[in-house]
């Protein structure tokens, strides 16, 4: 997949659970693990749910890595692309992975629903179709300017 496809599907997925979280409400981290009947979704909540079509966590499925091994890197960039907004609101040198530190910033940064719709959009907005994601095989992106 190429660059600018990965990014803007990444960009996709930011925006689709930030408008999920419209429809469903919005809950700290340990809520939404502990009561799986509630309907009100934590920020990775609302990612898993635009990435997968149910929370990950609770999944009662094992995720095939043919078939939803794109799902799971697109989930795992938009996971990362939110990182990078939210970490400068921790004012702490946060040493867990990426979806650590979105939970943490879910649970005790983030004030409503608006803020967490806010941070989704301006991640999605980040998205630059001309850098190379983490995920990708620098050997399947073309050079700036030219096709794949």
């Amino acid at each position: 997949m190429g660059k600018v496809a990965r990014n803007a599907q990444v960009a996709r997925l930011l925006l689709d659970a930030a408008e999920y979280l419209d429809w469903k409400g919005w809950t700290s981290t340990d809520r939404e693990l502990i009561d799986d009947k509630r309907e009100q979704v934590s920020a990775l909540g609302a990612l898993e749910w635009a990435a997968l079509g149910r929370l990950a966590v609770r999944a009662e499925f094992v995720l095939s890595t043919d078939l939803y091994r794109p799902l799971n890197d697109l989930l795992t960039l938009a996971v990362q692309e939110l990182a990078d907004v939210v970490e400068p609101q921790l004012h702490l040198e946060f040493s867990g992975s990426f979806r650590d530190l979105v939970a943490y910033w879910n649970d005790w940064i983030a004030k409503d629903v608006r803020n967490v719709q806010a941070s989704l959009r301006e991640a999605a907005n980040n998205c630059d179709p001309h850098q190379v994601s983490s995920l990708e095989d620098p050997r399947d992106v073309a050079p700036t300017g030219e096709a794949p």
